[in-house]
């Protein structure tokens, strides 16, 4: 999302403002270190009892820069009996012209391979894999507090699945933070596929990204510039690219050479 924001709104028309971001049930935290990594200050964290990684987050608390907020996360959810995140979605929705990101990592079992399919074997799978999945009121949860919060853009990870098998899903998300939001806010949804391996990481883990973006704001993805060169990616294979292309075995003999030229000169 880039390390800073333009705002286009009023007198405040070119000036350049810092984005705030509330993590919503971001598990283990790397999402949450991404995002301050890109320059966005945190500002509130949100999260799911008994979540995973919670203890990893509190214990890198000041790394997160969480106390700069008081440094407590808010337990709960925003639906059932009491609505812990209500609070805190409206504590954000009132914060004036400040920019805001929600980011999340809700489960993403309710689409993924590992999940078994309903069947024979897997009787009690029903309910367990595809959009109708109950693991996915957790999405629902960090679409409905993205709105509520009137964020200026919410975005999840999950695997591709959540896209090929679940759009429709997707598009009920939207409408959820829609509703939250109130009258008058509209998002558009953006669907982002993406894998590591095409932004510079060493494997290909593919990955879908849900993204709203309040209708109006001047928005885009960029698609990476591939290879080397200034502001490209380099992937593994760049890095790489320029050793020497042996065949299989050859790096026995050349393994040999090398440490007996070693050995004559005593190293």
């Amino acid at each position: 999302l880039g390390r800073r924001w333009r705002d286009l709104e009023g007198d405040r028309a070119g000036e350049i403002v810092s984005i705030q971001f509330a993590d919503s049930e971001n598990l283990a935290g790397a999402f949450t270190l991404g995002a301050l990594k890109a320059g966005m200050e945190l500002e509130s964290v949100v999260r799911l009892p008994g979540a995973f990684g919670l203890e990893n987050l509190l214990e890198n608390r000041e790394r997160f820069g969480m106390e700069r907020w008081g440094g407590e996360p808010v337990i709960g959810r925003l639906s059932g009996p009491d609505g812990e995140w209500v609070g805190e979605a409206d504590r954000l929705r009132g914060r004036g012209s400040d920019p805001l990101v929600v980011t999340g990592t809700p489960p993403c079992s309710g689409f993924s391979i590992l999940t078994p399919m309903p069947g024979k074997a897997h009787a009690s799978a029903e309910k367990k894999r595809g959009s109708e999945a109950e693991i996915n009121w957790c999405m629902r949860e960090v679409a409905a507090f993205a709105g509520r919060a009137r964020a200026d853009v919410a975005v999840f990870e999950s695997v591709q699945r959540a896209y090929s098998a679940g759009r429709g899903l997707m598009v009920e998300l939207r409408d959820i933070a829609e509703r939250e939001a109130g009258e008058g806010v509209k998002y558009t949804l953006w669907h982002v596929l993406h894998s590591a391996a095409s932004v510079g990481g060493a494997q290909r883990r593919h990955r879908y990204y849900w993204l709203i973006a309040r209708e109006g704001l001047e928005f885009g993805i960029d698609t990476p510039r591939i290879g080397k060169g200034e502001g490209r990616v380099v992937r593994l294979g760049d890095r790489i690219g320029d050793l020497a292309n042996m065949k299989a075995g050859e790096y026995v003999s050349k393994g040999d050479e090398l440490a007996a030229a070693w050995a004559g000169e005593g190293v």
